[in-house]
């Protein structure tokens, strides 16, 4: 049982990645009239629900945030999962411009790296600006649109 409520978005458009889900998790007692703090985190579908994760093993995210809210040790929260790009995760989350200062012999090292003997880490180039773009142009946007959100800079939960 989730505690608070998760606003499920299928297949986010955008013209930087592919499409993929976005869950907005509310806490309890949520009120468009109060502004809250985001948390934006990836690999969203192992952030609350169990049975959708490979593994079966959700972190929680939300029964640890609405604890933490509860002791005053954060500040109350908006958490927003964003799903990875499935084949794609490591080329968005490999910092693109570090990679580019490595040689090309590293660079292709890295191309070639595997999980295991056979399942190759990268399946396409380094996409992580892109995913950047993503999240800053067009789901924060999205985010600000649609929540009670703290429109200031980013400080500290």
């Amino acid at each position: 049982m989730v505690a608070g409520s998760i606003q499920h978005y299928e297949q986010m458009p955008s013209k930087y990645v592919a499409a993929r889900n976005v869950d907005v998790w509310l806490p309890e007692g949520y009120s468009s009239s109060k502004k809250y703090a985001l948390l934006y985190m990836h690999g969203g579908k192992a952030l609350f629900d169990s049975s959708i994760i490979w593994n079966h093993q959700a972190w929680h995210v939300d029964k640890v945030a609405s604890q933490l809210m509860q002791a005053h040790q954060i500040k109350d929260c908006i958490v927003v999962g964003i799903y990875n790009g499935e084949t794609k995760r490591h080329s968005e989350y490999f910092p693109q411009k570090p990679f580019k200062l490595l040689t090309p012999s590293q660079q292709d090292s890295i191309y070639k790296a595997t999980r295991g003997a056979t399942q190759p880490l990268f399946a396409d180039t380094m996409q992580s600006d892109n995913y950047l773009k993503f999240i800053v142009k067009e789901l924060k946007p999205f985010i600000d649109s649609h929540f009670a959100t703290l429109k200031t800079a980013p400080t500290r939960l």
